[in-house]
């Protein structure tokens, strides 16, 4: 069957529409959660950046696009990706699991001096919150595999035991 040309045409306009109107930003979200879990980081980092600026800021999608650009940001900066971090978290007054999930990404990079930071942010946070021990006593146990003795003293200092 043979396309007309009014079909021919329309098709064209929805092709140049959807070209116009940029990526869907919630798309991208998805998508970069992808290259998180793969591990490309940078276009994770790449694909937040630009859905942020499609995201009305407040709303439940942005919130989740700017965590995981402070996820793959852990990469590449994670000096950056902590300080901005604890700033969103103070105005946004986030979940555990958002603080948990940026340490695990900070530890698999080797990056022990910025997940202790959270946890010492999240010892004021949650103070009663077993989970916050839990990943006190996690990095202990990293900072001991890896022999980083500043990261043990800097546990020691918040109650981990660390440098017995």
């Amino acid at each position: 069957m043979k396309p007309t040309l009014a079909t021919t045409l329309t098709l064209c306009l929805l092709a140049t529409l959807a070209a116009c109107g940029g990526p869907d930003p919630s798309a991208q979200v998805r998508d970069s959660y992808s290259a998180l879990s793969s591990r490309d980081y940078s276009g994770a980092e790449a694909g937040f950046t630009e859905a942020l600026q499609g995201l009305e800021a407040g709303s439940p999608e942005h919130m989740r696009a700017q965590l995981g650009l402070f996820r793959a940001r852990s990469y590449s900066d994670p000096a950056g990706a902590k300080a901005d971090f604890l700033v969103y978290a103070k105005a946004n007054n986030l979940a555990i699991i958002d603080y948990t999930q940026l340490i695990s990404d900070l530890v698999s990079g080797d990056h022990l001096d910025e997940a202790i930071a959270i946890v010492a942010e999240m010892k004021t946070i949650f103070p009663d919150e077993p989970k916050v021990d839990d990943m006190g006593n996690m990095l202990v146990a990293k900072a001991k595999s890896a022999g980083d003795s500043g990261a043990l003293d800097a546990l020691s200092g918040l109650g981990y035991v660390g440098n017995d």
